[in-house]
């Protein structure tokens, strides 16, 4: 199965923020330069600093990803909006990363997730039909 460049990245995201219980704000703030295949230092609140776990499976996610990419930006986890290709300075956003986490929600059938707007998504086929919906989850 050949997944987008998004669904590798959402799949990155949610496995590593499983994986290392990190808060997105916590995922959001690192770069490139500080992934560590093991062992990650993040930045929490109240800028304490503390170690945390990446395990095997998220580890496979997040390198998959950076190896897919094809742009300078430093940060791991960027926007794929394409006025923002190319950019240094193009971090995921926070907002960002929630939809992705709701979307995630929303595929796996939690009620307590709305659905998208049916305008905001004119045309496009429902997650079943998509060619990798699986992606993120696998």
């Amino acid at each position: 199965m050949t997944c987008s460049l998004e669904e590798l990245r959402d799949r990155a995201l949610i496995l590593f923020l499983l994986s290392t219980d990190c808060r997105i704000s916590e995922a959001l703030r690192l770069d490139v330069e500080d992934w560590n295949p093991r062992h990650m230092r993040v930045i929490g609140k109240g800028d304490r600093e503390r170690t945390v776990t990446v395990t095997d499976r998220a580890r496979q996610a997040v390198e998959e990803y950076l190896a897919a990419r094809d742009d300078p930006s430093p940060r791991p986890l960027h926007q794929l909006h394409p006025k923002d290709r190319g950019k240094r300075e193009n971090r995921l956003t926070a907002d960002g990363a929630r939809h992705v986490c709701r979307e995630l929600a929303r595929r796996l059938g939690d009620p307590g997730v709305p659905a998208p707007p049916a305008a905001a998504h004119a045309g496009d086929p429902p997650p079943s039909e998509r060619s990798c919906s699986g992606c993120i989850i696998q």
